[in-house]
């Protein structure tokens, strides 16, 4: 009985510590988008299924679709090119599937430990293509160890009739407006090497 109470107790500090780092990182989010000028509309867990809404879905659902900012895509997307920014709340299962490639998303305990695994934002740009499929031996931008592993990937399709841009960050180098504001200029930079104008929407100079 007390070893239920002791859990539960733990289960309880666990959703508050994930409300605070979900709504942390939804105003992270918030800010990266109107830094460059964009509006939000909408996204989609890559993870897991959506969660079950509206008197549908089971209970055999895996308790993954009820957690589903565990990998998340936040799109921004316009008339004219795509962005998007993907969170990845926790690489341990990517860490420990290169080893073993049977793992499945159930098996929790097999993932590489939390202090071995990382927790990331991932920049995506396209621009007139939102796709790796056709180019590549796979679709590399649907691949989440492709988003992980390219910390400033450029592509440009077999045609010359898009291109698209991958970079990726730790969360926890986004400390402060200061050090976000480095880090969205980072990405700015890359890609304007790689010919795509995505700049912030004004000058900003760093106190």
């Amino acid at each position: 009985m007390n070893e239920l109470k002791n859990s539960l107790t733990e289960v309880r500090k666990a959703y508050r510590l994930l409300y605070d780092y979900q709504k942390k990182v939804l105003d992270l989010i918030n800010f990266i988008g109107s830094e460059f000028g964009r509006s939000y509309n909408g996204g989609y867990p890559k993870y897991c299924n959506v969660t079950p809404r509206k008197g549908k879905g089971s209970l055999g659902n895996w308790a993954w679709d009820w957690l589903n900012m565990y990998y998340y895509e936040f799109n921004f997307h316009n008339e004219t090119d795509k962005f998007s920014i993907v969170l990845i709340s926790d690489t341990g299962f990517y860490e420990a599937k290169e080893e073993n490639p049977s793992l499945t998303k159930l098996d929790i305990d097999k993932y590489a430990s939390a202090n071995n695994s990382i927790t990331k934002l991932a920049f995506v740009y396209g621009d007139r293509i939102w796709s790796c499929a056709g180019f590549l031996e796979n679709d590399c931008w649907q691949d989440p160890n492709f988003v992980l592993k390219n910390e400033g990937t450029y592509i440009k399709d077999s045609n010359n009739s898009g291109k698209m841009l991958f970079k990726s960050y730790n969360l926890e180098n986004f400390s402060s407006k200061e050090e976000t504001i480095k880090i969205l200029k980072d990405f700015s930079n890359f890609c304007i090497k790689n010919d795509i104008e995505f700049k912030l929407k004004r000058d900003i100079e760093l106190e």
